[in-house]
């Protein structure tokens, strides 16, 4: 079943290490996108303004590269815990925090399509 946030967005994020974007893919309940070096996949849940998603970050470039958790050396893959409120028809204010500690990161998603 169709959800009302599936299609293309735009992650929005900032930290300590400066900013960055990445796409995300929303589509009947499974979530796959990706940045310079890292991909995501998993699930997501959207229930009236709530959203959660439990996804992996695995990094697939050569180096330390920034990701929506800061920069991170390779290791990899990284389980989040994903979860926001939409503030608008095109809009989530999201945190993702990462399995096992870590620090958490706040960001924004943007509908394109």
């Amino acid at each position: 079943m169709a959800s009302s946030i599936d299609g293309l967005w735009i992650v929005w994020y900032e930290h300590v290490q400066g900013d960055g974007r990445g796409v995300v893919v929303f589509n009947s309940g499974r979530l796959l996108g990706g940045e310079s070096a890292w991909f995501y996949e998993g699930t997501y849940r959207a229930e009236g303004g709530d959203f959660s998603a439990d996804a992996t970050l695995t990094h697939f470039g050569k180096s330390t590269s920034k990701s929506v958790l800061g920069t991170v050396p390779e290791q990899s893959p990284v389980r989040l815990e994903i979860s926001g409120r939409r503030t608008g028809a095109d809009t989530i204010e999201a945190r993702a925090e990462p399995d096992g500690g870590g620090k958490a990161t706040s960001f924004e998603l943007r509908r394109m399509v």
